[in-house]
Order: C-alpha cells, then structure tokens, then sequence
C-alpha cells in the first residue's frame, strides 16, 4: 500500500486539486493506502472537515517564513527569465511597488541588473547556484519521515515552501511529480529553479516552454488540461439564466456586460474604468438596453466601497474569505456553489471585459465575446507601467490576440464600436475563441483532473500503483 503526499500551499490548489477529480481517481486506487494533505495550520481544521477519510488524512506543513536569502535569492533569479514579462516586470517595480521610490528604485535596478547579467552563463549559474542552496529543505524532514512518502505531488512549484519541499524530494530521491500553475508562471513568474522528477503542464503552450526556456525533458512532461475547467464541460453546472439573473437582482429584458477586474495590485485605475464603463453603458449608445456587472478577482483586493457607490452597477465579490486575517485574500475559498455562479456569469453575459486576465479563456469556453481593454477609462496614464496597456502586450497574453477570439480595445468610440457590434451578432469571433480554448485548455472534456490523478498513479514506479491508464494512452 502506497503513500501519496500533496502540497497545498495555495487555496487556488484547493479548487483545482482536491475538490476536481484529481482527489478521487487517487483516494480510488485499490493500491494506494493513504493521502497526505500538507495545508497551511490556519486551515487545517477547516479542510480535515471536508477531505478527511479512512484513506486522506491531513496535516499542516511548517509554516515558517521565508529567510531572507530566501528571499532576496528568489527576487534575483525570478529576473533571470528573458522575456517582455519580466523585462516590464523590473520597469514596473519603480513606479507600482510599494514603499518609498528610494526602494522602488533600488529593487527595480536590481532586478534589471540581474535580467541582464543572467545573459552571462557564469552569472545565471552563481545566482541560480545561491538561490538553491539559500532555500532550506531541512525544514520538510519532520514531515517527510513521520509519513515515509511512496510519491509527492506539488500542484505548484514556485513558492518558497514549494521550493523547499521538492529540494528535499530531490536530495532525498523521494518520487515527485509537479504541477505549473498557471499559463504565465514559465513565461514571467517561475525559472524552474529546480527540476521535478515529472512535470504536468496544462496545455501544449506550456510544454513547450518549460522544454525550450527552461530546458526541461519533453519525455519527463504531461500534458493534461485545466483540472478547474472541467466543470465547464458539464452543461447541467451553470446555474440556469432565470436562477442567475434572479440571484444577483439583474433585468432579464437588459443585455448583461460583465467587467472582469484584477484588483489594485494590477490595475491602478480600476475605479475609474469601472465609472468609465457604467457610463458608457447608461448612456444608451450601444444599441440595445444593457447592464453592467463587475466582477471582482476573488484573491486580489480591490476598492470595494468605492467601487459599490458607482451608480446603476451590479458588483460582486466571489469566493467565501477564510481568515479576515488576511488582507490579501490568499485564503479565499471557491467551492461549488461559487464555480456554478462563474460558470454562470460566464454563459449569460453577452459581453465580457477584461485586461489581460484569464478571465478570458474562461469566457472562450461559454463561447461568449470577448474584449480586451486596452485603456484606463477617462484616465490617460503616459507611463505604460501603470496602465492597462502594458496587461495585453505580456507575452502570454499576446498568444490570446494572436487567436482572433478578443478584441483589443484602446478608446471610448473603439470599445464603444466594438460592444455594440457584439450585442448585435454573438457569433463573431467564434472560430477565434474556439483556437483559445484548443490552445489554452487542451481538451475541454472534463477529464483533465483523471488524467492528473492517473498520472500521478502511473508515475509511482515499476512496482506501480496501477498499469498505465487508457486515459493517458
């Protein structure tokens, strides 16, 4: 009987792990006799109510903060990835970090030095070389040997305690097998510091880049789907269009035009695009009766109060905070009832509005039109670093464009045009939205959580847990 342990370090990895089929095509296998949970100590209690069993037992994982060469090696060598992502990612630290501009300069200089001199094959190796031995492994070693695991799976591999775990995995020759995270962590986030026995990745994007970037083995990647869209692929898990519309006190008789914002963090100008748009959208110029809903990003903060005294918009916030302890939302819980409200959102908005988010592919998958803002609402901000501009020229993002399935927009009568053209025929565009959801989904079968968890199970060894799954033949 095998033992499986799985990090979760991110509530996100909660949605898109445990509460998929990720979970249960594990806890299934006649071969495996237990599953360890590694969750925050803030959380422990809360998740060994819902995910406890005779087979998946719960712990938490040591919750000590990252060192300071933790820190500062970890800043220098996510610099070291060349690409327009963090290039404009070192411009931005001056004008959008936080503290006073004596700081912001000196982090925006040393990111940029370390972006320039990781050309230098030397130096990219000293800095990786540092930031590898600066992350302390030891950490893990109680854990590790109180549960002897056969197998550990990291559903995502570039937090500090992520990077931790896996350099012991690796010194240890513990099995292992990670996960990125998300379509932009290879191209501006995570430099692959150190490498998994095998790495699951969403789409093929993402496979090629963790091959030709990061120079990571092709034959040791799996390519699976986003376990966290497989509900989509469920017609019965968007509410129904009465049941929305009902719910959130929306007009049926009005078309509905949902904002998807990414907070303060990303956007600086979000208040007044969000005025710009409700505006836009009450003056009666986009051909038909309309409403406007924003959609508030569930980990990122945003200026709620000030967002909720703008006249004639529907606002909401998704997702269940967990701990009022933590301002940034880190800890939210996305649970099925609130996957059902965004599915839901996502098939009955006739218009979707969003700067560079994932929101995006999502939106792809109802096949609902989408536009890409390209402007700060009456706000016209000179330094791109601060402005929704820079959001649609990040590299992922320009794969997007580059399907057809989004309009970027960069003006009032552009935007103006372009919604109107949409309420008027949903079709448009649809061939292009199709390309982002084979591009950036894989397949939307609703079986990516059972290929990850079959997977995971095949990886076990020769002695293996099971044959290697039809699934992933």
């Amino acid at each position: 009987m095998k033992t499986i342990l799985i990090s979760v370090f991110d509530s996100n990895m909660v949605r898109n792990i445990l509460r998929t089929d990720v979970l249960k095509i594990l806890a299934a296998s006649p071969k495996v006799g237990r599953i360890v949970l590694l969750v925050h100590p803030s959380k422990l209690e809360e998740y060994q109510k819902e995910f406890s069993s005779a087979k998946v037992v719960l712990d938490s994982y040591p919750s000590n903060l990252p060192s300071r060469a933790e820190l500062i090696t970890w800043f220098l060598v996510r610099h070291t990835i060349h690409t327009k992502n963090v290039r404009a990612k070192a411009r931005e630290l001056f004008y959008t970090g936080g503290g006073a501009w004596p700081m912001r300069l000196a982090k925006s200089l040393a990111a940029t030095t370390a972006f320039y001199i990781s050309y230098l094959p030397p130096i990219d190796w000293l800095v990786r070389f540092a930031a590898k031995r600066a992350h302390q492994s030891w950490r893990f070693k109680e854990v590790i040997e109180r549960y002897s695991p056969d197998l550990v799976f990291m559903p995502t591999i570039f937090a500090t305690n992520d990077i931790r775990l896996l350099k012991y995995c690796l010194d240890a020759h513990i099995p292992n097998v990670g996960m990125v995270k998300s379509w932009d962590n290879l191209i501006g986030k995570d430099p692959l510091l150190l490498w998994p026995d095998r790495l699951v990745v969403h789409n093929e994007i993402v496979r090629h880049l963790a091959r030709s970037m990061h120079g990571y083995p092709d034959a040791r990647i799996f390519t699976a789907g986003i376990p966290q869209m497989d509900a989509y692929a469920d017609p019965k898990m968007p509410l129904s269009r009465e049941e929305f519309f009902a719910h959130f006190k929306l007009d049926p008789a009005k078309k509905l035009i949902t904002y998807a914002a990414v907070g303060r963090l990303i956007s600086y100008h979000e208040p007044e695009v969000v005025r710009f748009l409700a505006e836009l959208v009450a003056s009666g110029v986009l051909g038909e009766p309309a409403q406007l809903m924003v959609r508030l990003h569930p980990a990122y903060p945003s200026d709620d109060e000030q967002l909720r005294q703008i006249e004639g918009i529907t606002v909401v916030r998704p997702g269940k905070l967990g701990a009022e302890r933590n301002p940034l939302r880190f800890d939210f819980e996305f649970q099925e009832e609130e996957t059902r409200e965004l599915a839901a959102t996502l098939k009955w908005s006739d218009v979707l509005i969003q700067s560079g988010s994932t929101m995006a592919i999502d939106a792809a998958c109802f096949d609902t039109p989408i536009i890409s803002l390209g402007f700060d609402g009456y706000i016209e901000d000179e330094i791109q670093e601060r402005s929704a501009r820079r959001l649609l020229i990040k590299d992922h993002f320009k794969r997007i464009l580059d399907t057809g399935g989004t309009k970027a927009v960069y003006g009032k009568e552009e935007l103006t045009k372009t919604i109107r053209a949409y309420l008027a025929d949903r079709t448009l565009d649809h061939e292009g939205r199709m390309r982002i959801v084979s591009e950036q989904c894989y397949k939307l079968d609703g079986h990516a959580g059972e290929r990850i968890g079959s997977y995971i199970l095949a990886m076990m060894g020769k002695e293996g847990v099971i044959d290697t799954p039809a699934i992933l033949k």
